[in-house]
């Protein structure tokens, strides 16, 4: 590759990873409304384990922080559900 297509593939890669984390991070911030405001435990126990392999998946990825945010919440919300 000469120079010119070089930084084309280095912006186009850098905009991939950073619309890709500002993706990550409104699906994050969505599901933490989810859980804190319309969270019915008749209805919605189910998805409890799916949210927690998310946060997994996410701390494997290194965003720890969300990840924590999004465990603490399923915790609370399991220790109501019991």
């Amino acid at each position: 590759m000469d120079e010119t297509k070089t930084n084309s593939y280095s912006v186009t890669v850098r905009l991939r990873l950073r619309f890709g984390d500002e993706l990550i991070s409104r699906v994050v911030n969505t599901l933490r409304n989810w859980l804190d405001v319309h969270y019915l435990e008749d209805q919605d126990a189910s998805m409890l384990d799916r949210i927690d392999q998310f946060t997994e998946a996410l701390h494997a990825e290194g965003s720890v922080t969300m990840a924590t945010q999004l465990s603490n919440l399923v915790i609370r919300r399991v220790s109501r559900t019991f």
